[in-house]
This record gives C-alpha cells, structure tokens and sequence, in this order.
C-alpha cells in the first residue's frame, strides 16, 4: 500500500504535478490501425522481482517487438503491495521494498525513465534493460546511454531523479495505481481484465482472445491452454 503522512496537502499536490509529468503523452494516441484493434496492457511489476524479470524478459519485450503498433502497454514498477510502501517522513518521501533499498531505487530509476521517455516506444527497451538483479550503478551505466535516451536528458540527469524525492514520489504514485489493481507481482491487465495466463502466454492469450482481426504473426501460435483442455 501506499500511505502519506508528515504533509498530505503538499504529497498531495507534488504527486498530481509529477502524475501530470510522468503520464503526459503516456497513452499513446495511435492512429487508427485499418488492420485491427489496439489492445491495453497494464503491468504490474518490481524491478528485482525474478518472476517480473522472467515475464519481461521471456514475454513482455518479445510480445512488444512483434506486435507492438497493435499494443498500448504502461508498466508501474512497484512490487507486492503488501511488503512496499512509501510514506511522506518530515520533507521527504521515503519507501521501503520486499527486496531492500535496492529494488526501490531500481524502481524509482525504471519510474523516472517513463516519466522523461512517456511514449512506450521510447522507454519500453530501457525498462526491460534496468530490470533484474543488476546493481544500481550497473543498469544506468548499461542502459542509459546518449541514444536510449533518445538525447532529451541524461543519464546523470535520470539517476538524480531516482536518487531523490521525485523519483520516489513517481515510484508511490505507481504503487496509488497498484494498490486498487493488483495485489502481487507480476500482475497483467489486457484491456482491464486480469489475465493470469498471459504471464506465460501472453503472445497466446493476445491472439486468441484480444486481437480483431488477428495479425498474420498469430498463425503460427497454438490454442490457449484452456482452449485445450
């Protein structure tokens, strides 16, 4: 959960400021696809969770790459609702992780690259890229580079935002979204529904269920596993 103590109007007012930041451009407008549909995803994850790093790296990138002008996707790095918080203390916001203070600076890195990069075509690689068990330092000098980050900031720039009580204000509103969503991690959302079986299918489960007309990248891939029994 997310609570704020210490300075509700002033939390109140710095995370519709930094929600405004972090969401402007973020849903996307496609233009109208002739061939199909565009299908929602919302991901709740946490960015050393391994079963987060598993569906991102096995299911997410891959699903994205192949499909990705018939998907919006948003990605809320928390982690388990029941072991993360962050709370106002005095003049700053703190958090606390199921995974100690380094799953929540990660996270808080993974929040400010969405809020510099909105549109999921930029910052969806450079998610991915952050997410793991990589030490802090590691994922910015790895990941943010001149050109993933599209030269509208730096990576010193991002890693401050992280470090600081913008990135952990970016962080608690994410978790505001988790909380009255999604209880664990890694939960997926197609379209507002939970999809439990999109966590190991999800190619499947979107060609199967979501996708109107299908793409031809759909023919190859089989039933649902409920579709099976």
């Amino acid at each position: 959960y997310v609570t704020v103590s210490g300075n509700p109007n002033m939390m109140r007012l710095l995370l519709i400021g930094l929600s405004m930041l972090a969401y402007t451009g973020s849903l996307r407008s496609y233009p109208l696809i002739k061939s199909g549909n565009v299908v929602n995803i919302d991901v709740f994850g946490a960015s050393r969770c391994i079963h987060t790093s598993t569906f991102m790296h096995e299911q997410l990138l891959p699903t994205y790459r192949l499909f990705g002008s018939r998907l919006r996707i948003q990605y809320h790095p928390f982690g388990v609702t029941k072991y993360t918080k962050c709370e106002w203390e005095g003049r700053h916001v703190e958090c606390f992780c199921q995974h100690g203070p380094s799953e929540c600076l990660k996270n808080a890195l993974q929040a400010c690259v969405i809020s510099y990069l909105p549109e999921q075509d930029d910052h969806l690689e450079l998610i991915n890229c952050i997410q793991g068990g990589a030490a802090f330092n590691d994922s910015v000098n790895a990941c943010l580079t001149e050109k993933t980050l599209k030269s509208r900031t730096t990576a010193d720039e991002v890693a401050r935002c992280a470090r600081s009580d913008v990135g952990r204000s970016l962080m608690a509103h994410h978790g505001w979204i988790q909380n009255r969503k999604a209880p664990e991690v890694p939960w997926v959302l197609i379209n507002a529904t939970r999809e439990k079986e999109a966590e190991h299918s999800l190619q499947r489960v979107l060609c199967k269920r979501y996708f109107k007309p299908p793409p031809p990248e759909c023919a190859g891939i089989g039933p649902t596993s409920s579709e099976q029994l």
